[in-house]
């Protein structure tokens, strides 16, 4: 039953009359259908929907009686219906009331009663419409129709266009094909004849584009015979051939659009296409940049192909007829121009030498702005293009329209991802210049300790040296300690040379080498280098080492910068510390299969809300600090798979703790 009446239904919106092909019956919408009101559910709801069906056939045939009659039967059943097919139903019963309040308006037929119940109806639309977008196109056409009933020709006007707008966004082709057919009835009934004409065509399309050929063509013969003048009734009787076959090529071209996210090569389709749907030889696209019109690219024909010249730049005379481009701009409509009018005449392409024998402007507009303007020549003089094929060009611009704005957007998009990747890596980078600032700032800081510990074996080889002359310089040579003189000068000059090989390591920052090494010498290694700078601030020091004999793989280089810093952050903390209560404690031991090493001082301590962040970039608790120190710790360890953490106590002191896995 249901399949029979929407076989009936797209039948009567396809031809004039139901075919009578073999099929499953259908029954008529006027029949006695005899069927008991008890039987089940599932009966009900396909007698629901036959009458839905049947309402909808009746309203496209314009057989308003038979439509508001089926709506009422289909509205008794309602309470059986599927939830989805409510805002079809409210909509049809709306519209079908409106249209037989068009008639009534007049008469005291149209009472108080019928307006409530259109109110009623468009009242529970707009609710659905909150929670359901797409049902927006249906509540706008009501309301449009409701204003115009009521006398407001000018909400009428704006409802009207607001609800074409919003079905075309939503892919709606019906409520889009309606709501051009009410306006275009509107407009006519102001004398508005031109615009009327215009949004006949629109609806036209539309219907025939859903496949409503029959109404399409009743909208030629019933609703616009002013507009009939000069259609030969053989073009229409092939409306489903040419314009069909014109309606598959745009669809074509629709997908090409809607395929294509880059906008130079949409600017390339959108040309390419419109100037084979126009027979145009020539063609500009103008796209609105800061409320003002630019040529974005110039399209011509060679040799039966389209070739596209990217511009950039304002429109210019020689470029296209200035005063078509203007009249456009302010109609905002799709207009055509004969190689006689004046907007072609007397611009410069006259004086360049084209001769123009037609030439149209289409508008891109999008939910009632202008993206853009495609201008469009014919030089070859190909005939004047039909009624149908004009609309079709309409509608492709308005896809063009948002292909147009959906690729500007990507490219706002993909330009905004370049920037921040430009950003990022520029913050990579200086991050990497403070860490290496840091990095000098601690070697600067440690020049006056490593002068200090290379002078000591320097001063001990200079005076070994003289040591060893003298007593080789004796009457009776003492030999033996003349050696030991030697050997201190040898041991001296080892010594020397670790220091300064320890300094190069780490000023060159060389690619780390992972190795087995004990953290209790990578620990001395740096104190060796830090004894003096502990010994000049006051600090005592207390060492445990628990660690002999077990390894971490890592770079040795690397560790002791952790260290350092470590043992370094812990000194300036203590700065303000009296002399006698500085206490630098380092420690080493196992801890969960863990090697640990722990720095404690006696410091000020860090407040509670900056040690959450500690080892942030550009996190730091002191005045001259970068607050790179940590977040280099912090990168080491990690890359080494430790952990490091701190706590601490304001006043009284912190704590620095790092773990690495233990070699296996």
């Amino acid at each position: 039953m249901v399949v029979g009446s929407q076989l009936r239904l797209v039948r009567r919106l396809r031809h004039d009359a139901p075919a009578r092909e073999a099929g499953p019956p259908v029954l008529s919408p006027r029949a006695d259908f005899g069927f008991d009101e008890s039987l089940r559910p599932a009966l009900q709801e396909a007698l629901f929907f036959q009458h839905l069906y049947a309402a909808l056939s009746a309203f496209f045939e314009d057989e308003t009686s038979l439509a508001l009659e089926q709506v009422r039967a289909a509205e008794n059943r309602s309470e059986v219906a599927p939830h989805h097919s409510m805002p079809c139903l409210l909509f049809l019963g709306a519209m079908t009331r409106l249209r037989a309040a068009r008639a009534l308006t007049a008469s005291e037929d149209f009472g108080e009663r019928m307006e409530d119940e259109i109110e009623k109806r468009r009242t529970h639309l707009d609710s659905w419409a909150k929670a359901h977008p797409r049902v927006a196109s249906k509540a706008l056409l009501v309301s449009g129709e409701l204003a115009r009933v009521r006398g407001n020709d000018a909400l009428a006007s704006e409802l009207y266009a607001r609800s074409a707008s919003a079905a075309h966004a939503g892919g709606q082709l019906m409520v889009h094909a309606m709501a051009s057919e009410f306006a275009a009835i509107h407009r006519h009934s102001r004398a508005g004849t031109e615009s009327a004409l215009d949004h006949f065509r629109q609806a036209r399309y539309l219907y025939g584009f859903w496949g409503a050929h029959a109404k399409a063509r009743r909208l030629n013969v019933a609703d616009r015979p002013q507009a009939d003048a000069g259609e030969n009734s053989n073009h229409m009787r092939h409306w489903g051939n040419g314009v069909e076959m014109d309606l598959q090529t745009g669809m074509k071209a629709i997908q090409a659009m809607s395929g294509e996210i880059v906008l130079e090569k949409l600017v390339d389709i959108v040309l390419e296409t419109m100037m084979t749907h126009a027979y145009a030889q020539y063609g500009v696209l103008l796209l609105i940049r800061g409320g003002k019109p630019i040529v974005e690219a110039v399209g011509r024909t060679s040799y039966g192909r389209v070739l596209v010249e990217a511009v950039g730049i304002a429109p210019t005379e020689e470029r296209l007829p200035l005063a078509a481009l203007n009249r456009a701009l302010v109609c905002r409509r799709l207009m055509a121009f004969d190689g006689s009018d004046e907007a072609l005449s007397n611009g410069g392409s006259a004086l360049n030498g084209r001769a123009i024998h037609a030439a149209l402007c289409v508008p891109l507009m999008r939910h009632g702005a202008m993206v853009g303007l495609l201008y469009l020549e014919d030089r070859c003089g190909t005939g004047q293009l039909s009624r149908e094929r004009l609309a079709i060009l309409d509608m492709l611009g308005q896809h063009a329209a948002n292909s147009i704005v959906t690729a500007l957007l990507y490219r706002e998009l993909v330009d905004e991802n370049e920037r921040r990747a430009e950003t990022e890596a520029a913050l990579v980078k200086a991050r990497a210049d403070l860490a290496r600032t840091s990095h000098l700032t601690v070697m600067g800081g440690m020049a006056a300790s490593i002068t200090h510990e290379i002078n000591q074996p320097l001063a001990a080889i200079v005076n070994c040296g003289g040591a060893g002359r003298r007593w080789l310089a004796r009457d009776v040579p003492d030999i033996a300690e003349a050696m030991a003189a030697f050997d201190q000068i040898s041991s001296a000059a080892v010594r020397t040379s670790e220091i300064i090989h320890a300094l190069r390591a780490l000023a060159k920052q060389a690619p780390a080498s992972l190795m087995p090494l004990g953290i209790d010498g990578v620990i001395t290694s740096v104190l060796d280098l830090m004894r003096v700078e502990i010994e000049d601030r006051g600090v005592r020091m207390t060492l445990s080492l628990g660690t002999a004999g077990k390894t971490v793989v890592g770079n040795r280089v690397q560790l002791q910068q952790v260290v350092l810093n470590l043992i370094t952050n812990a000194l300036e903390a203590m700065a303000d510390t009296p002399h006698d209560s500085r206490e630098l404690a380092i420690s080493s031991g196992m801890v969960e299969g863990q090697i640990t090493v722990a720095v404690t001082d006696r410091g000020s301590g860090i407040d509670p809300a900056s040690l959450a962040g500690i080892f942030e970039p550009f996190v730091t608790t002191k005045h001259t600090g970068m607050g790179m120190g940590l977040a280099i710790c912090h990168s080491i360890l990690e890359a080494h798979g430790g952990t490091i953490h701190a706590t601490s106590v304001p006043g009284k002191g912190s704590t620095f703790c790092f773990r690495i896995p233990r070699a296996t």
